[in-house]
């Protein structure tokens, strides 16, 4: 039988050791003797440990602002509004799809343009962790102000992650 299921993500390269472990359970059997007789009984489960030999992500042409995303992901911007006056804040909303590691995921770097400030990050997580690898539907709600009323340009989005069916 299946007590337990979790989905693994590793953080390191190298040998992990998974831990023993061990199930107490009262069982209760019908004796052969006697009609509705219960005998009661202790019984241990148990499992040995498991090592798992976790692979390192290539170095190789590994770009500088890679965090560590693992799986097959689509980013999608939209904006709160499309216009708004200086002095008031606006939002940028950034929503990861996917499946994988999304869960362990830092929001996304945004390269503002000269003037505008961002402020808070709010995260709205919708992980359905009861598919194999884990389907993600993350949005990133970020507050911003821009330098000036009109029309201003779109910062820049960097994403990075790592497809291990493509090695990419």
């Amino acid at each position: 039988y299946v007590i337990r299921k979790a989905q693994l993500y590793p953080l390191q390269a190298g040998p992990v050791q998974l831990e023993a472990a061990s199930l107490d359970n009262k069982i209760a059997l019908l004796s052969e003797g006697k009609a509705g007789n219960i005998i009661t009984e202790n019984v241990t489960l148990s499992s040995k440990p498991v090592i798992i030999n976790v692979k390192p992500l290539p170095e190789a042409g590994k770009p500088g602002d890679f965090t560590g995303a693992v799986g097959n992901f689509n980013i999608q911007t939209s904006m709160e509004k499309n216009s708004f006056p200086a002095d008031e804040t606006g939002k940028l909303m950034v929503t990861i799809t996917g499946r994988g590691n999304l869960q362990l995921i830092t929001p996304p770097q945004v390269k503002w343009p000269e003037g505008f400030d961002a402020f808070d990050v709010k995260l709205t997580d919708n992980t359905d962790n009861t598919t194999v690898p884990t389907v993600c539907n993350n949005t990133f709600e970020i507050t911003l102000a821009v330098p000036k009323e009109g029309s201003n340009p779109p910062p820049e989005i960097h994403f990075r992650f790592f497809i291990p069916a493509t090695s990419m």
